[in-house]
């Protein structure tokens, strides 16, 4: 995620810079571990206590619309934010949680135009899940992700 694309993007959409969404932009910057919506709360709080979690979460809401953030809605009902909107894929450990990008592509996992039932496809979402390589070795019982 570039800060100052996402900054130009709300700009156009005649949106002002506030610091809250600053804030949470500045919280998500190179964040690779695919944080929840709380996690994100904590690290904005660090610096910027007086920001209500409501706030965070609707910018959260509001860069996932945009299509800068990638949304991950989980088996277990938690959402966990991305801000790497490229084209990718991800492995979930259903085990401890860890989520890692792996490469893919919309026309590697799109759909052919026969399977497409007449959907025009705006984006695909794909979450590999199975048992990372630390918790191969060990004995933990599934988070149900």
């Amino acid at each position: 995620m570039d800060i100052a694309q996402v900054i130009n993007k709300y700009r156009e959409c005649g949106q002002k810079i506030t610091p809250q969404r600053l804030a949470v932009l500045k919280a998500l910057e190179g964040d690779r571990s695919h944080p929840t919506a709380a996690a994100v709360v904590e690290k904005v709080h660090r610096d910027n206590p007086y920001i209500s979690p409501a706030t965070v979460y609707r910018v959260l809401n509001e860069l996932a619309a945009m299509g800068e953030i990638q949304s991950l809605a989980l088996k277990d009902g938690t959402t966990r934010f991305d801000p790497n909107a490229e084209d990718h894929a991800h492995l979930l450990c259903e085990r401890c949680g860890r989520i890692d990008d792996v490469p893919w592509t919309v026309t590697a996992g799109a759909l052919p135009g026969s399977l497409s039932m007449g959907y025009r496809l705006n984006s695909v979402q794909v979450i590999f899940r199975g048992v990372c390589p630390r918790c191969q070795g060990e004995s933990v019982t599934p988070a149900g992700l």
